[in-house]
């Protein structure tokens, strides 16, 4: 009896092995399954908030208008928040970067990556291949971003480079049996990562075969085996690809060693068997006890975390408290589901402070408003600052109650930019807005269409132009006023030109016919003297040598008034003058028109300049030509003529010891016909010091005078130093 009671149960403890085993096996495959969906989803989601971070940072004016600091420190910032990432870059139309989260200690080019390539060529948001960071050396996934510029031409990209060291733990979190690994390819077979330290190494191919049964299978599938280590494994495997992007970026490989699963399925039937024999009636009797239990206990368990989960709780676990059987891989399921959706919890809410971070960071005005009515959904802290409302008040308004409300600023027009962005593209036009306050001013408006939730979204990014404006309306009034000041410049400018050729005339009459009429008097007197030179009549020979130097003096003064009328006009001559060779020339005339005086000259030699050789002169002969006058009456006159140099510009300076003069008389040297001394003291036509101060003013300069009654006087002089451009 014992033994026909044995014998079925043998078979079924048999069959119930051998189903066990397959239910391992199938648990098996399942497991692979939902470690390559996890790894996927975990992917899919990085990627996702990749795209949607570049999509925000591509609109930022840090990036449009290529501010380097404000862009690399947005970037750390961004690097720091999200471990996933190794890198942040930008890149220009030929792919330099000027923009890395990363220190860069060289230049960088990636013009010959894959992401790069395809972003320019497509203008979507393309995938790479693997890679090893030239910064981090650490291997990475990049994405690539295209900036598009006003113009909608290709400006540049935004790359995201991917650690893919980051998904080392995810066996640890997956709880996954012992052994199991993991393989991330790229579309080339280049390993991007993998769980187990396998005989093969991140950056080297997978097999040829292995490559092609990937390529050439399914979207989603089992394979037979993963890896090279001899390990027959549950594999299954998924292709992951960008949409618009024919070729998968990335294959995800996941499996399950077939020893570890069947040998707990195999031990058990081996010790049930060894063990029916006694245990067959206790068994029996524990079949009642635990039937309840088993099934309906658990059923009840499954049921209220299902409630649970459908709550809201997340953190809900059931598999320890329904281990084994159907039931168990049920609860097993569970638990994975529950953990994959607390995962995108997780992840969701880190990309939504991530977008708000960002959102709030942005130095530019960011509305999101509805497509077709212009309601505004949500706007930055920028924008609060910028218009005056809260964000509480921004989402019971619209675009067009932001705005001046004249034309061509109006509802309709408003509408109409609206309907371009969506319909024709990113638009960005120039728009007057009004504040809380009502006071209207000037900003830039840049719109792109977009979608959220799968209806039609418009994205602003507003920023203040009201300084811009007003500098623009200054240049216009500035312009006008340039206008009209050039206009009364010309007719200034001819005027000045009539004066000068009056003047000009003028100089001719003086310089020629009345010269010609002092020549003939002063020839005149000379024939007469020379007539009654055998004549006893003093007084007549007085009179008429009197006149004959009356005619002299007259022909000096016409001759200084000449001067001072050539030091206000014409083109100087620039050149490289020695002064020293000027003032000695001037002294050695000097001595010979008057030989019996005795005056010691000290010419410091080597003194040079840049002017007018000949104006220079002048300014030097009169200078001399004063102090031998004004030493006449000094014992052991002395005139010096040299140049200083006190931390500041050269000062030439005229020194005598002669009579002097008083400083409060000092303000009428420089003007014409003055003079501080009468002329029975000393001859001169109170010109000289006019013609001087008129010739260093056209070189760039200024003149003045130290003097004490009695002690001398010193005239310094400066002038234009390297000059660029003549004075005219």
């Amino acid at each position: 009896m014992l033994l026909i009671v044995a014998l079925p149960s043998v078979g079924v403890i048999i069959h119930s092995g051998f189903e066990k085993r397959n239910e391992d096996i199938e648990e098996a495959r399942e497991e692979a399954q939902d470690l390559t969906e996890s790894i996927s989803n975990e992917q899919q989601n990085l990627v996702a908030g990749a795209q949607q971070l570049l999509s925000t940072l591509e609109q930022l004016s840090e990036i449009r208008d290529h501010n380097v600091v404000k862009a690399q420190l947005l970037f750390t910032k961004i690097l720091k928040m999200n471990p996933q990432y190794l890198n942040l870059v930008i890149a220009d139309r030929v792919g330099s970067v000027w923009v890395s989260a990363a220190p860069m200690t060289t230049a960088i080019s990636i013009a010959d990556r894959r992401h790069f390539i395809n972003a320019r060529t497509t203008r979507q948001f393309s995938s790479g291949e693997c890679i090893i960071n030239r910064l981090s050396q650490k291997p990475s996934l990049g994405f690539s971003y295209p900036i598009l510029d006003q113009k909608d031409e290709f400006a540049g990209t935004i790359v995201v480079n991917f650690d893919m060291e980051n998904y080392r733990n995810i066996l640890v979190r997956s709880n996954v049996i012992s052994g199991s690994n993991y393989l991330l390819v790229d579309h080339k077979g280049v390993i991007l990562s993998r769980g187990l330290n396998l005989a093969r190494v991140v950056g080297e191919k997978i097999k040829p075969e292995l490559l092609r049964h990937l390529q050439e299978g399914p979207e989603e599938g089992i394979t037979a085996r993963l890896g090279d280590d001899d390990i027959e494994r549950f594999a299954y495997f998924r292709k992951l690809r960008l949409n618009g992007e024919q070729t998968p970026y990335m294959y995800i490989l996941a499996g399950i060693p077939v020893k570890a699963v069947t040998s707990g399925a195999n031990w058990a039937l081996y010790r049930h068997l060894a063990l029916l024999t006694p245990f067959m009636l206790f068994a029996l009797f524990l079949a009642w006890f635990t039937a309840k239990r088993s099934i309906v206990d658990r059923v009840f368990i499954l049921e209220k975390g299902t409630q649970r989960l459908a709550d809201g709780d997340l953190e809900v676990r059931i598999s320890t408290l329904i281990a084994g059987g159907e039931l168990g891989n049920l609860g097993r399921s569970f638990d994975a589901m529950a953990q994959q959706l607390a995962g995108r919890e997780q992840a969701l809410l880190k990309s939504e402070r991530n977008y708000r971070e960002i959102f709030n960071a942005a130095h530019d005005a960011i509305f999101v408003h509805y497509a077709e009515t212009g309601k505004i959904i949500e706007a930055n802290r920028s924008a609060e600052e910028m218009y005056g409302y809260s964000s509480d008040e921004f989402r019971s308004l619209s675009v067009h109650t932001i705005s001046s409300g004249e034309q061509p600023y109006s509802t309709h027009d408003a509408k109409q930019w609206l309907h371009m962005a969506e319909t024709e593209g990113p638009q960005s036009f120039e728009w007057l807005a009004r504040r809380k306050e009502g006071k209207c001013f000037w900003v830039e408006v840049s719109l792109t269409s977009t979608k959220l939730d799968g209806k039609g979204r418009i994205l602003a990014v507003v920023h203040d132009i009201s300084s811009r404006k007003r500098a623009e309306k200054n240049i216009k009034v500035l312009n006008a006023d340039l206008a009209s000041r050039a206009i009364e410049l010309e007719a200034a400018n001819k005027e000045l030109e009539a004066a000068n050729k009056e003047q000009e005339a003028f100089s001719y009459t003086v310089s020629h016919d009345l010269r010609a009429l002092l020549t003939s008097i002063s020839l005149r007197c000379q024939i007469i003297m020379e007539m009654s030179a055998g004549r006893d009549d003093g007084p007549f020979n007085n009179h008429m040598f009197e006149i004959y130097l009356a005619t002299k003096r007259i022909e000096q003064f016409i001759t200084s008034l000449l001067d001072l009328s050539r030091s206000s006009r014409g083109i100087l001559d620039w050149e490289m003058v020695d002064l020293s060779e000027k003032a000695k020339d001037i002294a050695d005339e000097l001595r010979f028109n008057q030989p019996k005086r005795s005056v010691q000259f000290l010419i410091e030699m080597g003194i040079t300049a840049r002017g007018d050789a000949g104006l220079l002169r002048i300014v030097l002969a009169n200078l001399l030509g004063n102090a031998w006058k004004y030493t006449g009456k000094t014992e052991n006159p002395v005139i010096e003529f040299g140049m200083t140099e006190d931390n500041g510009p050269r000062k030439y300076f005229v020194r005598d010891n002669g009579v002097g003069f008083d400083m409060c008389e000092s303000n009428r040297l420089f003007g014409a016909f003055q003079r501080l001394h009468s002329g029975d003291e000393f001859e001169g036509h109170g010109i000289g010091l006019a013609t001087v101060q008129r010739i260093i003013h056209r070189h760039g300069g200024r003149v003045w005078a130290e003097s004490e009654v009695g002690k001398g006087a010193a005239f310094y002089f400066t002038l234009l130093r390297d000059p660029e451009v003549p004075s005219e």
